[in-house]
């Protein structure tokens, strides 16, 4: 979606992730013949109870022959739905995969009676849920195994808080555009947000409506890709329960606060750290990964290796559904990044 001048810009706050093969040659993508096959051939679901009594839903992919554990993150109105190229990639590559609907979206358990709020209480619960998800489950059906973890969008910030306390846990962590600072598009949003919720929480904030399809992706800041975009659109219609729209000001307050526990965060994690940042983002602040990447970890050093993000010249927010022009690049860094931390 694109920026609205001195207008809300809540309902840009999402974050998908498609497909390619990599290997460490990835001029020419390699798709399954038949992705549903793939699908209901090698995924296995189920869900746990997180904090609150919450439902959480979450799939495996598991390699016969894995050469390690791939663990995702995903963002604001996602579900692991949508990531089934992106599996079918990362199974390619050798790794299972794992991965868990956050609360309040996908086919996880929702917090308010109208399904299609964007909606969380308190934030530090997507990384207790997450934390809980790796330290129950992850780990104890991959002993042995090297993990690694990658996260989108509002999935860093989950992702960030939950390395503070299961970093042993990763050999290495992917951040792709993480929602260190949400562009609320207009000065003092956060606090506009704070008064809104403190009248109604639950009350969603304004989105953007367009006539048709193709005008929803002339206004996007997700991707330059067309048929990538439609893709994901068409699976929100295809499968009315994983449905999302707008936040309400209640989580938005929320994802405002939780800037500070992240930086806070920061200090404890152990594992070497890639922060991928698109270059032309305007759905979060490049600025806050920047300061992010400067922050020393728990072993002293910057959080980020190199002290800087690596930087994606000219993509959008949704690296791994970009063009394949961009995604290629974020595919192709991510993966040779894993392999200097076996």
């Amino acid at each position: 979606m694109r920026m609205l001048k001195r207008q809300w810009v809540w309902g840009v706050l999402i974050g998908t992730l498609g497909w390619v093969n990599v290997g460490l040659a990835i001029d020419t993508p390699i798709v399954p013949d038949d992705v549903e096959h793939f699908w209901a051939k090698n995924a296995e679901t189920s869900s746990f109870v997180g904090a609150d009594d919450m439902e959480i839903a979450y799939v495996r992919v598991v390699h016969p022959a894995s050469r390690g554990v791939v663990v995702l993150s995903s963002g604001r109105t996602e579900s692991y739905l949508k990531y089934k190229d992106f599996v079918g990639v990362v199974y390619q590559q050798g790794y299972s995969f794992y991965g868990i609907d956050h609360r309040g979206q996908g086919l996880s358990g929702r917090l308010l009676d109208d399904r299609r709020k964007g909606h969380v209480r308190v934030f530090a619960n997507y990384g207790a849920d997450f934390t809980q998800f790796i330290n129950t489950i992850v780990v104890p059906e991959t002993p042995g195994q090297h993990r690694y973890l990658v996260s989108h969008s509002m999935g860093g910030s989950i992702a960030v808080l939950s390395l503070a306390s299961t970093s042993p846990s990763f050999n290495a962590a992917v951040l792709s555009s993480p929602m260190m600072e949400a562009n609320l598009g207009l000065p003092g949003g956060c606090a506009i947000a704070a008064l809104m919720s403190w009248f109604c929480a639950e009350c969603s904030t304004p989105r953007e409506v367009f006539a048709t399809e193709l005008e929803a992706f002339n206004h996007t800041a997700l991707t330059h890709d067309k048929e990538r975009f439609f893709k994901a659109r068409a699976l929100m219609k295809a499968e009315p329960q994983i449905a999302l729209s707008a936040p309400t000001f209640g989580w938005v307050k929320q994802a405002c606060d939780s800037r500070a526990s992240q930086r806070d965060a920061a200090a404890s994690i152990a594992v070497p750290v890639m922060l991928l940042q698109s270059g032309a983002d305007t759905v979060v602040h490049n600025a806050a990964q920047n300061q992010f990447c400067a922050l020393l970890n728990k072993k002293g050093e910057t959080v980020c290796v190199g002290g800087a993000p690596s930087v994606i010249e000219g993509a959008k927010h949704e690296l791994f559904f970009e063009a394949d022009i961009y995604r290629d690049q974020a595919l192709r860094a991510m993966f040779e990044f894993w392999q200097r931390y076996p």
